[in-house]
């Protein structure tokens, strides 16, 4: 029942924008012993989700509390008409292959949580949008997983 609670914990961080799967593949090996790949499937089913319910409710949330605060408003409407009219077409072109790349490459502020309000914010095609970004993390948990094994490979011959 243990290894049960550990792998929930393990999800649930997953969905957490600063943590997503970056932070928890290292953190499910070293803190709950998991195997590596056991901790990249559960990190990755996890962002997975987070970045679904972005993808689908986050202009939902974003018109909710539009109609509530008049500031919340105002953000969003800039967020969201100013930006699409002012990059549209550029974002457009070469939407796919940037999200895939943006969200792959294991760096601050790069995530599936950012490539999906990217493609909300953009107002770009949520299935191809998922698909980029769901690609992305499965690279992203590749060059992690990779990078975790080698830095304590050479942790351990260095000592």
């Amino acid at each position: 029942m243990e290894v049960i609670k550990e792998e929930i914990v393990v999800l649930l961080m997953a969905m957490l924008p600063v943590w997503e799967l970056r932070g928890t593949i290292p953190f499910a090996v070293e803190v709950f012993h998991l195997n590596l790949f056991k901790a990249a499937v559960i990190s990755l089913i996890g962002n997975t989700l987070s970045v679904i319910l972005i993808l689908l409710y986050l202009e939902n949330v974003a018109r909710v509390l539009s109609s509530r605060f008049t500031s919340m408003d105002r953000f969003f409407k800039m967020l969201f008409e100013k930006t699409r009219k002012k990059h549209s077409q550029r974002v457009e072109l070469l939407a796919d292959l940037a999200l895939l790349t943006f969200v792959a490459i294991p760096l601050p502020g790069t995530g599936g949580w950012t490539g999906a309000l990217i493609a909300v914010v953009f107002n770009l095609n949520k299935w191809r949008s998922f698909l980029s970004i769901f690609f992305g993390l499965i690279g992203a948990a590749i060059i992690i997983s990779l990078t975790y094994t080698g830095s304590k490979a050479l942790m351990i011959k260095i000592w």
